[in-house]
């Protein structure tokens, strides 16, 4: 790991994992888990971070410990054996090539909703939650322009990451307060089935 060239800090990696952890299904999934449950989500939301801890301060431990390149994929291969370790670095990859993707599509089904007048043209991108052909078109622009973002510089990806994650935090976070200052009401964790 000597040889390699360290180009990221710390705040950029930080930026980065509490990205990967957001993605872009913070507005998704809270919107589908209020829509479930009511305001057990929140609840949920507290089990979900417990159960993410379980997995993530094995992880911390085991990079502090054994700082090598690949990390995920070397831990199962020294615990499992090759033939695990392949199969979980197959298994990261086909993740990791999966998140441009679903970032592209998940991007245009953001831009379908936005109430601006000169966002207009985003609204005949998707149709009953599935992309159209210029929702198609779009998202495979988006790919691109993703790909060449993580293509040409590394550093470049930690500013543009590092912005997008400080609106994914500030964003709810204000929304949340505001909520909270303006209609807290406690009879809303209760049950009122009839």
């Amino acid at each position: 790991m000597k040889n390699m060239k360290r180009k990221l800090g710390t705040f950029a990696l930080t930026m980065t994992g509490i990205g990967s952890i957001l993605g872009s299904g913070w507005l998704f999934g809270a919107w589908k888990a209020a829509k479930i449950s009511g305001g057990a989500a929140i609840f949920s939301w507290v089990l979900g971070m417990i159960v993410i801890l379980f997995i993530a301060l094995p992880y911390s431990e085991l990079g502090a410990m054994i700082p090598e390149a690949g990390g995920m994929v070397k831990y199962t291969q020294y615990s499992h054996g090759d033939f695990v370790g392949f199969i979980a670095a197959w298994a990261n990859w086909i993740a990791i090539v999966s998140v441009i993707p679903v970032e592209a599509i998940a991007s245009i089904q953001y831009m379908s909703s936005w109430p601006w007048e000169w966002a207009s043209w985003s609204k005949n991108l998707v149709d009953n939650g599935m992309l159209t052909s210029k929702g198609l078109a779009a998202a495979s622009l988006l790919i691109i322009i993703y790909f060449f973002l993580n293509y040409w510089t590394v550093s470049l990806f930690a500013k543009v990451n590092s912005l997008i994650t400080i609106f994914k935090i500030i964003i709810p976070g204000l929304t949340i307060g505001a909520l909270l200052f303006v209609g807290f009401h406690g009879e809303n964790f209760t049950s009122h089935q009839d």
